[in-house]
């Protein structure tokens, strides 16, 4: 008997068999649209098969009936340079009052003003709230990766003794890999306006220096680390 041989990819495009018959092999390749990278894993029924994630070729043997191949492209990481974010904060000095790092989709765009591209080169971009002025969102269709040199990301005393930290009442940290951070030590320096921070999803493993990394943050109540990973920290003064 023969089978159909049904391919569809989100992001994407694909070419190859459309039908095999018993006893034979198929292949079909999934091509990522710019701007997306081939998807990591895939799904298909019907057949066994193997799947490149480097090359998007799917080889499908021992058919058992129609087979579907579903797949979706993914958006490449984002990678966030520390000079944009200070700069902006010290642009904004006290017109900031909300800094939120999420992903675009948890979003509607249309309740948004689109200020421009936050880091060039990549898809993370910068809005402001359209009800009030004050609330800024770095959003990105991926994940956003911090640098491995994190230190004084937001803190005053790195930008200039600027006095936004007294005006930044909220930092979001949504859409974030830490992964490969090693230096976070005075990240949120003299952060005086912050009342609560929520670092659940930090991943600290490779982390070497926490020193001074909360320091003066006299406004703050609540503070949730329940990730951290402090087996490599060599400095927490």
């Amino acid at each position: 008997p023969t089978y159909t041989i049904t391919t569809s990819i989100t992001n994407g495009t694909y070419s190859g068999d459309t039908s095999i018959t018993e006893g034979s092999n198929a292949t079909v390749t999934l091509v990522a649209n710019s701007g997306y990278s081939l998807p990591s894993t895939i799904t298909v029924t019907g057949a066994s098969y193997t799947y490149n994630d480097t090359t998007g070729v799917v080889t499908l043997s021992n058919p058992t009936g129609d087979i579907t191949i579903s797949a979706a492209a993914e958006v490449p990481a984002q990678y966030i340079a520390k000079s944009d974010i200070q700069a902006f904060l010290v642009e904004q000095s006290n017109g900031i009052t909300s800094l939120t790092f999420d992903y675009t989709s948890n979003y509607d765009l249309s309740t948004l003003e689109y200020v421009g591209v936050f880091t060039a080169g990549t898809q993370i971009n910068l809005y402001q709230s359209k009800s009030d002025s004050t609330v800024y969102y770095v959003l990105s269709p991926g994940t956003i990766v911090l640098p491995s040199d994190c230190s004084g990301m937001f803190s005053r005393d790195y930008l200039y003794d600027m006095d936004y930290d007294d005006y930044l009442t909220t930092i979001v940290l949504n859409n974030v890999d830490t992964a490969n951070v090693t230096n976070m030590s005075e990240m949120f320096y003299d952060c005086s306006g912050l009342t609560s921070l929520n670092l659940s999803s930090f991943n600290t493993a490779n982390v070497t220096d926490m020193s001074w990394m909360f320091y003066s943050c006299s406004s703050l109540t609540s503070l949730n680390l329940s990730s951290f990973n402090t087996a490599n920290v060599t400095d927490m003064s």
